[in-house]
């Protein structure tokens, strides 16, 4: 939590003695620590040794830059020096990152105790009788000045770090309204003030959820609306990770995000020197009033409200884990945006009475009850606004959800957007750029005729002609409503080809008229790096020729499955490196296939099934997606019109789980998945018998059979 506990006592009162006794080293900074970790430990003869105060300039700057980095992170920390000196920059700083600062003193021990404790010392501080006389007299002004102080550091730590149940600040109220992120959609967000009286009406409370500002339409007007709502008493504010940035601003502190830096730029040409300076300081006034959480109880319900999502509450827990500058428990791998519904799960095994309603990232709405509903005890509320789609509220009191139409509709959000959900990267020596939907699009899920054809698409930067291309972006089995079986046949044309997917990588070669040579590239050109390189070394001097005769002649793109031993990150271990040809595409917009050019030189992908009926369609969908007896990544299904659907086997899912499980040797990683409960149950009892026999790091190799052998003992 952000509590700054600075201790105030003079040498030898007992304070490094507390922290230690309290196991709350963790927590602290102390300047002796320092000054010994900067080599001011001087042995004498006697074999005792002495601290020395050589370094305490550079000491005190680097005690700075330590709390400074803790602050950012928003952790509780522990001062533990005399206190007895100039504190403005500290509390300055704890102003600017929003912490309480509790003091505590000590005071137990008179001035000749404290300097045989001192003498007793295995380091010595060497402090003359007279300097601690001095300290004392500074400790009696201090405690003048601060009259609120704690006495015991145990008691401090118990009191102020911990999660605070408000229990009767919210039943004056007879509704309570929450509000999700707004990212600066001023425009929908002053439809909902409208609606609601300007916040008028004290019988209701008003909780914001975070991330007031950046990628929507009006930031300035946000902004200036954030200011006043500050001043409203039955309106309650949470931070989010895009509003610390617009709060470090305020403070003259450092910043960073590309979305930010356009809100900076939309002030600094909607406003003057002297109406921004006035910005700033209304910012820092209210900075105090936004919360990183907040914890109440209404109609004898308890609910716990953050921007991002927690799996569990503990004390000393770092707000920036609240706020979204981090998640916790939030998966760094391939379903990170996935992971905010395992987050969920987990919250409601670990706090089962209590409700937590957060926004930050809700990449999935489809799977969610409204939208909005996880579980019983768990809501996200994010709803894509700066991207056109309605505002989303939700009333307390009847659990009830509430949208507001969005005039910034999304078609004219992506036009008016473009950098937020495509992104180019020039290759200048090449004459080629690569363009490819943004990691934004991947969480917020934008998919559209843009953003589907941004995927591996390259193209010469002079000229703006296609020079090579990957697929068009196509989608997992139930990964949205249109990729259900049921929903995905309505559409297609028979008959139905079913090919094996291989677990490696897309490897995309063609044509470089400017160099006169091949490109070998994956999603995105990273010259020199290990991707492009295995390509390359897969394909044999006859195949290069060919490759580069027949893309020069008829202006198409290769596509290669690559599979290579030295890429062995894979769930479904390669037997061999080899490359296997996909298929070949005109370099035009739409997706158009040359197969007919392929030759006889390479391996061309395994065809498994024909399909010529709904009925077959949907017993070969259901054996692939649910059946413990195929040991492959999966298939991709591609109709007459070359419409394309993956579905990836249990076998994968399960591997997939055991991989996550074996870089972070965090079996809890996987208890509550978004996976089916077969491949759940088979990754946790493999896991946990590799973590028995110490052979985690051996999980790439385990087989069908292994798990299948798991599997007889679910009793499922």
């Amino acid at each position: 939590m952000r509590i700054l506990f600075m201790l105030a006592g003079i040498p030898g009162s007992g304070k490094s003695y507390s922290i230690k006794q309290l196991q709350l080293e963790h927590l602290t900074l102390s300047t002796d620590t320092l000054r010994v970790m900067n080599g001011t430990l001087l042995p004498y003869i006697d074999k005792s040794s002495n601290i020395d105060s050589f370094y305490d300039n550079i000491i005190f700057e680097q005690l700075m830059q330590m709390l400074e980095n803790r602050m950012i992170y928003g952790q509780t920390t522990i001062l533990d020096t005399t206190g007895l000196y100039d504190i403005n920059d500290i509390l300055d700083m704890a102003k600017a990152y929003r912490y309480r600062v509790v003091y505590v003193v000590y005071d137990k021990y008179s001035v000749d105790e404290c300097y045989n404790h001192i003498l007793a010392r295995k380091y010595n501080n060497s402090i003359p009788y007279e300097i601690l006389i001095k300290y004392q007299t500074r400790l009696t002004d201090f405690k003048k000045k601060h009259k609120d102080y704690e006495t015991d550091l145990s008691a401090a730590v118990a009191k102020w770090d911990t999660f605070y149940l408000q229990q009767d600040t919210f039943n004056q109220y007879e509704d309570i309204i929450v509000i999700p992120d707004l990212h600066g959609s001023y425009t929908v967000f002053s439809k909902f003030l409208e609606d609601n009286d300007n916040l008028q009406n004290t019988k209701k409370a008003y909780i914001f959820l975070g991330d007031y500002i950046d990628r929507g339409e009006n930031n300035v007007a946000m902004i200036e609306s954030l200011i006043w709502l500050a001043s409203l008493e039955n309106v309650y504010l949470i931070m989010g990770n895009h509003d610390l940035r617009l709060f470090n601003w305020a403070f003259d502190k450092s910043y960073s995000g590309n979305n930010f830096k356009k809100t900076i730029e939309e002030i600094e040409k909607k406003k003057s020197e002297k109406e921004i300076e006035n910005i700033k300081k209304s910012l820092r006034k209210i900075s105090n009033k936004i919360k990183d959480y907040i914890y109440f109880e209404f109609n004898g319900q308890k609910y716990f409200l953050n921007h991002a999502g927690i799996e569990y509450m503990d004390n000393h827990f770092p707000a920036c884990f609240l706020n979204g500058k981090k998640t916790y428990g939030y998966k760094e791998d391939d379903d990170t945006y996935e992971s905010y519904i395992q987050v969920a799960d987990k919250w409601q095994i670990n706090h089962p009475d209590i409700i937590q309603i957060f926004g930050h990232r809700n990449c999935f709405p489809d799977r969610l009850e409204n939208g909005i509903k996880i579980n019983n005890n768990a809501y996200c509320l994010e709803c894509n606004i700066e991207y056109g789609d309605p505002l989303v509220t939700f009333s307390l009191k009847d659990k009830n959800v509430r949208l507001y139409d969005n005039p910034a509709k999304k078609n004219k959000k992506i036009e008016n957007n473009l950098k937020d959900i495509i992104q180019e990267k020039e290759f200048t020596e090449h004459n080629i750029k690569s363009i490819n939907f943004t990691k934004n699009v991947f969480h917020k899920r934008i998919w559209n005729d843009v953003t589907i054809k941004a995927r591996g698409l390259y193209k010469y930067i002079d000229s703006n002609e296609i020079a090579g291309r990957g697929y068009i972006k196509f989608f997992n089995i139930n990964e949205k409503e249109d990729t259900k079986i049921e929903n995905w046949a309505k559409d297609i044309e028979y008959p139905v080809y079913v090919y094996k997917k291989y677990n490696g990588f897309l490897g995309i070669v063609f044509y470089n008229k400017t160099t006169k040579d091949l490109e070998y590239a994956t999603k995105s050109i990273a010259y020199g790096k290990k991707y492009n390189r295995y390509i390359e070394e897969l394909l044999n001097k006859e195949q290069k020729e060919y490759i580069k005769e027949i893309s020069k002649k008829h202006n198409v793109t290769f596509l290669f499955e690559c599979i290579h031993l030295k890429d062995n990150d894979h769930p479904v271990k390669a037997e061999k490196s080899e490359i296997i040809l996909l298929d070949i595409l005109a370099n035009t917009e739409d997706l158009v296939y040359k197969n007919e050019l392929a030759g006889n030189l390479f391996i061309r992908k395994e065809l498994l099934d024909t399909i010529y009926n709904e009925a077959d369609l949907l017993k070969t969908a259901d054996y692939y997606n649910n059946s413990l007896d195929v040991d492959i990544e999966g298939v991709v299904l591609q109709d007459k019109n070359n419409k394309m659907l993956k579905i990836k086997t249990i076998f994968y899912k399960a591997k997939k789980l055991i991989r996550a499980v074996s870089y972070t040797n965090n079996i809890k990683v996987i208890e509550t998945p978004y996976y089916p409960v077969i491949a759940k149950s088979l990754a946790f009892l493999a896991v946990k018998d590799l973590i028995r026999n110490n052979k985690l790091d051996k999980w790439n190799d385990i087989t069908l059979n292994d798990l299948k052998e798991y599997y007889k003992t679910l009793n499922l």
